[in-house]
């Protein structure tokens, strides 16, 4: 969610919006508070400390960028890639622990994929033909 550091409407407005999100989204939506316009900080109307408060309040991120200048904007990507590789984790894990069949040490991630211990899928099948 991306709001004007220089326009305090703009981050009024990201309470209803979280609000819309909690009500209407998946309850493992991954969120992001933005403040955009960090490059314009001379006419900032919402302080770093205001809208850290907020993001605290609704146990999610924030940071600030620029997308004039590009400051942090990977940041965002590498934030929600990890929260969402985290999750996807969780659930591997959760899918399979349900049976009480695997720890987390069965499960690994990185930034390009997910990886579950395949011999711990009830319905993988070995094809190999060795010992």
């Amino acid at each position: 969610m991306v709001y004007d550091i220089t326009n305090s409407k703009s981050f009024e407005a990201l309470n209803r919006w979280l609000e819309d999100i909690k009500e209407f989204g998946p309850e493992d939506v991954n969120v992001i508070i933005v403040g955009n316009k960090v490059d314009m900080h001379y006419q900032r109307e919402v302080s770093f400390q205001d809208a850290s408060r907020l993001a605290e309040k609704h146990n999610i991120k924030y940071i600030e960028v620029s997308a004039l200048t590009g400051k942090n904007v990977p940041e965002i990507f590498e934030n929600i890639t990890n929260s969402m590789i985290k999750q996807e984790q969780n659930r591997e894990f959760s899918k399979y622990n349900a049976k009480g069949k695997i720890d987390k040490s069965h499960v690994t991630a990185n930034h390009n994929n997910i990886t579950l211990d395949k011999s711990l899928d009830p319905n993988y099948k070995n094809d190999s033909k060795c010992c």
